[in-house]
């Protein structure tokens, strides 16, 4: 049998030691609980600093946005107004294009009309209109789309070939085409050659004209010979 004395004493034994035991566990327990606490004590005012100073963070943040919003808005008002005063300089340079137009086209024809006078008058004479045709032997090099290589061609014919006393109204018409061409091809290269020379040819051109109209060059020019020797001889049986 087992000796229940021997049991007690035993049991009495475990609880001396339990006991201790167990009041250090709950000891420590406790503490860790405080400190369990602590920390969460202490994440919670962490957490509401940070929350706080991201909130002041997001509101300077809001804050520099809008006044970048105004700023914006007043660069945009800015270019409005920019826009505007473009679109009024533009419409200006417009009509002062017209206006140098109109001015070039005039004088051109005024030039044109002055030349066709002399030329008809024999002031400018056949001699004159040869020598200037020499000088625009010099004829420019086709580069593009304007005055092409098709041009370059008819236009050394023209001068360095045909007689100039064998001119008709179409290779009048073809040089003023080409002259065209020039001044066309200098508006989109920039090539200053071809605007000097292609005013010097519609000077040629217009010498031209006058001489056509007079019966001094082309198809008509025997014909007016014919009509110049009969009134000389008129002149000379009065």
């Amino acid at each position: 049998m087992v000796d229940v004395l021997t049991i007690l004493s035993m049991l009495g034994s475990v609880a001396a030691v339990v006991g201790p035991l167990t009041a250090l566990l709950w000891d420590r327990l406790n503490r860790l609980e405080d400190r369990i606490s602590k920390v969460e004590e202490g994440l919670g005012s962490r957490i509401e600093e940070v929350r706080e100073s991201l909130g002041s963070r997001i509101d300077n943040v809001e804050r520099r946005l809008s006044n970048v919003e105004v700023r914006l808005s007043n660069f945009e008002g800015r270019l409005e107004n920019v826009e505007r005063r473009l679109a009024n300089i533009e419409s200006e340079l417009g009509g002062i294009r017209v206006n140098i137009y109109e001015l070039s086209r005039s004088m051109l024809s005024f030039s044109n009309t002055l030349i066709d006078v002399l030329a008809i008058k024999n002031v400018i004479t056949q001699s004159e209109a040869t020598a200037l045709r020499g000088y625009l032997s010099m004829v420019p090099v086709a580069r593009t789309k304007y005055y092409t290589k098709e041009d370059e061609e008819k236009l050394r014919y023209l001068i360095t070939v045909k007689p100039y006393e064998e001119y008709t109204w179409d290779d009048v018409k073809t040089l003023r085409e080409i002259a065209d061409h020039m001044i066309k091809e200098f508006r989109e290269t920039g090539r200053e050659e071809l605007l000097d020379y292609a005013y010097k040819l519609l000077f040629f051109t217009w010498i031209a004209e006058g001489h056509l109209i007079a019966g001094i060059i082309g198809p008509n020019r025997k014909k007016a010979g014919q009509e110049q020797q009969i009134q000389a001889s008129q002149g000379s049986c009065t």
